[in-house]
């Protein structure tokens, strides 16, 4: 299994625990690192939140669990520019690293792409 993953200009390397956008390298923690590469291994699919909190944290997940949201929501900031990948919200199921259709104008409008879900056809992981 290699240790680097190549998500368009984002580079996560597990190795070195290095996470670049094109040729800036991003600071993360360690949870936000280990949520980023969880997603990466598994894009266009969901993850259920339970099924982070177990990676991550290594402890069942508890319900609310706002430590995996907070962590989510500081992860997406530190992600800006990353094209064309993005973290998504499923809600009531988890979270899923999607691609974002080309050729939306920064500021304007952008297209919405069809929400993740078993209608589209996305793969599900079981939590």
């Amino acid at each position: 299994m290699t240790s680097v993953i190549t998500l368009g200009n984002l580079t996560i390397d597990r190795e070195r625990f290095d996470v670049w956008i094109a040729d800036r390298r991003i600071e993360l923690t360690f949870v936000e690192f280990e949520l980023l590469y969880q997603l990466a291994r598994h894009t266009e699919r969901v993850m259920p939140r339970s099924r982070l909190i177990q990676a991550v944290w290594n402890e069942p997940s508890s319900g609310e669990d706002q430590k995996l949201t907070v962590h989510m929501s500081r992860l997406r900031k530190k992600l800006r520019g990353s094209d064309p990948w993005r973290i998504e919200t499923v809600t009531k199921r988890g979270y899923a690293l999607v691609s974002v259709p080309t050729g939306h104008q920064p500021g304007g409008p952008q297209p919405q792409p069809p929400p993740i879900g078993l209608a589209r056809g996305a793969k599900h992981m079981a939590s």
